[in-house]
């Protein structure tokens, strides 16, 4: 019984006039009026009187409109105001609410019909519409979770089976005695894992708090370079020493950003970069576009087919599917980007890989570097 009645609410079945409807309500009776008498106006210059029954259909049209648009009380209302005008003014004695005729009191009547038949089956629409968009809602939600599902079963299994095998075998050395660099061997394996089966979790969490808008954002000041620095850092750590080559303006302005975020934004475009289109080298540049700072990251890797731009930000999406992930890092990227009021895309070229570029939006004024900071990027002393 609630959930109907929660579903007729949102149909707009029992909503009271709002104020939002007043104004709309009036304005449609107004030109409702003023059409009629432009009927009767047109009709005393040209000497032809105009029936009532061209009068009816003209206050008919604004009720049905109002109709298909607003609640049923709105809906009765407009047709209680359209049915005065019409009588005030349009139905003899002219200026009087009583008509001299009680046949117009059919008229009444049928106003009052076709407004309740008008609504009712307006608000059926809607009704259905709503039912069929929390359908499609219930069934994207099972297709996430299905999706989400499988990908982290699987990616969560890889990993936690490496580190039980390789605990296993230190738990069994009394047993089978195990030499030193094996047992250095399992244990960078146990950290490998441990490492790979965090950034998972972190992922999935982040993902979540992103969409749920629980995060928000600690802007501060920084360096483009000092957070690129902090996320190479991060891959090399990751995957070894690679060849990236930063080319950043020498007046580069600083940018307003969470730092945290920022540096997750830049190590999961170029994890991105590494695990799925690993190239001999890849390239960083950044540029000030009016407002902003357009960053451009070339992958000479791999190049996207048509499919995978556009499904790239997909969460779940993984270009390669034998690849370890979740399919949440370019989707957290997105996120982030959007977050701080910038836009991030893909451009795959035919034969040179790819470059995915964001922008950060610039403030009106930024801080100028301390002499101190200034001489430490230049390399000098004091």
């Amino acid at each position: 019984m609630t959930e109907k009645l929660i579903e007729d609410r949102e149909a707009g079945g029992f909503n009271p006039v709002t104020p939002g409807e007043v104004p709309v309500m009036l304005v449609v009776v107004l030109l409702s009026s003023s059409v009629a008498l432009l009927f009767s106006y047109f009709g005393g210059i040209f000497d032809h009187e105009v029936h009532s029954a061209n009068y009816v259909m003209v206050f008919i049209t604004g009720v049905l409109y109002v109709s298909i648009r607003s609640s049923r009380r709105t809906a009765l209302f407009c047709s209680l105001l359209s049915v005065l005008c019409y009588d005030f003014f349009f139905v003899q004695p002219y200026y009087s609410l009583i008509p001299s005729d009680r046949q117009y009191f059919v008229v009444v009547i049928f106003m009052f019909v076709v407004a309740l038949v008008v609504n009712e089956l307006a608000y059926l629409a809607r009704l259905y519409a709503n039912r069929a968009n929390l359908l499609q809602q219930e069934a994207e939600t099972e297709r996430i979770k299905n999706t989400l599902l499988r990908s982290v079963s699987h990616d969560l299994k890889s990993p936690l089976t490496s580190i039980m095998g390789a605990a296993t075998l230190l738990s069994e050395e009394m047993e089978t005695p195990l030499s030193d660099s094996l047992k250095k061997e399992l244990a960078e394996s146990i950290a490998f894992e441990s490492s790979r089966l965090n950034r998972i979790v972190s992922n999935l969490l982040d993902m979540t708090r992103l969409e749920s808008g629980g995060i928000k954002l600690h802007r501060d000041w920084y360096h483009l370079e000092e957070l690129l620095a902090s996320a190479i850092s991060a891959i090399e750590t990751r995957y070894g020493a690679q060849e990236i080559d930063v080319d950043l303006p020498s007046d580069i302005p600083l940018i307003e950003v969470d730092p945290i975020l920022t540096e997750q934004l830049l190590t999961n475009i170029l994890d991105n970069c590494v695990k799925y289109a690993p190239a001999e080298r890849y390239e960083i540049d950044a540029r000030v576009e009016r407002d902003s700072l357009e960053v451009r990251v070339h992958n000479g890797g791999k190049v996207l087919e048509d499919e995978d731009l556009t499904r790239v930000f997909e969460k779940f999406h993984r270009g390669d599917t034998t690849k370890p992930g979740a399919g949440l890092g370019l989707s957290i990227c997105q996120s982030i980007v959007q977050l701080h009021g910038g836009s991030i895309w893909f451009e795959s070229g035919i034969t040179d890989g790819a470059t995915l570029a964001f922008t950060l939006p610039l403030p009106q004024e930024s801080p100028a570097l301390l002499p101190e900071e200034q001489s430490e990027e230049t390399g000098e002393t004091n």
